[in-house]
């Protein structure tokens, strides 16, 4: 992991400081020497310091690029391991709905341009998760999948989950049921407290410059798009981008709740359905705030 800039500088003064033998003017011209005379100065913005922070910056540089390095490297070998959850992530990526499945399981390289966009097309799915369920009594490998239509995540259509799931069987362990299921975003209710910037905002939440008419909305509708797709839906950092928002001073979200498939908000003893105080986790891989049932109360400061 890289260190701070800061911890690269400090280990650079310490060596000096426990160099006794240093004396780096012993070995310079004397013309260099007169123009270094004013090395030993204690300011931060002394020449020495300068020069040991763009040295500082260049380790630090140095080390992020190889961070990233081994990042994707680790990345790389999770997913090409057969069978882990990260192999089973990118490879329901990689389906082609309506292609034939070559023996070995590797699709074919396009050799035009109009293949090449045919095949884009093809690549359906565009968020997926692994987790493992109990089915039926049986231990099962649950496969959240959904697509993306202008911008939104949506589910499968039924004939697209049918030829996904025909292909993950193909793909995956000899042995290990494997169910893939898509559905429509979890809903996700809210009762937010605004305390609001008369200068800014109105009573009901609308900019006075007319640009924005619902900014708040906007900004919970982002934050949920940003969430990693069957990452759980955290309110402290929901509460956070809300302050974000120009003319919103104190946000306090009374409530939140959630719901999918045919249950309500109040259905009791259901996972993931109802009200929460700090985490939630989607069934469907994803929220969207249900505008119809929550109430933002905008409270001039």
């Amino acid at each position: 992991m890289a260190r701070t800039i800061n911890d690269i500088q400090q280990d650079g003064l310490d060596a000096i400081t426990a160099s006794a033998e240093l004396n780096a003017l012993e070995i310079l011209t004397n013309n260099e020497q007169a123009s270094l005379q004013n090395l030993t100065s204690q300011s931060k913005v002394s020449q020495w310091r300068l020069f040991l922070w763009v040295t500082a910056f260049m380790i630090w540089t140095s080390e992020k690029l190889m961070d990233i390095e081994r990042a994707d490297i680790e990345q790389r070998i999770a997913e090409t391991r057969p069978f882990t959850r990260s192999w089973y992530v990118a490879t329901s990526l990689l389906y082609q709905h309506g292609y034939e499945l070559p023996e070995f399981g590797i699709y074919d390289l396009p050799t035009t341009p109009q293949e090449e966009q045919a095949i884009a097309a093809s690549k359906i799915v565009n968020k997926a998760s692994v987790v493992q369920a109990i089915i039926s009594g049986v231990g099962s490998l649950r496969i959240k999948v959904a697509t993306l239509i202008n911008g939104e995540l949506e589910p499968l259509t039924s004939q697209q989950l049918n030829g996904f799931q025909q292909y993950i069987e193909l793909m995956g362990a000899a042995g290990v049921y494997v169910i893939a299921t898509s559905t429509v975003a979890d809903d996700l209710k809210l009762e937010i407290d605004i305390h609001f910037n008369a200068l800014i905002l109105d009573n009901e939440g609308k900019r006075l410059d007319g640009t924005n008419d619902t900014p708040v909305q906007n900004a919970i509708t982002n934050y949920l798009k940003s969430v990693d797709f069957d990452g759980q839906l955290n309110l402290v950092k929901l509460t956070n981008v809300l302050e974000s928002v120009e003319g919103v001073e104190d946000p306090f979200i009374t409530l939140a709740a959630s719901k999918y498939a045919g249950f309500s908000y109040d259905t009791p003893n259901v996972s993931n359905v109802g009200t929460f105080s700090k985490f939630r986790q989607p069934d469907s891989g994803y929220f969207k705030l249900d505008n119809a049932v929550s109430l933002f109360n905008f409270i001039e400061s």
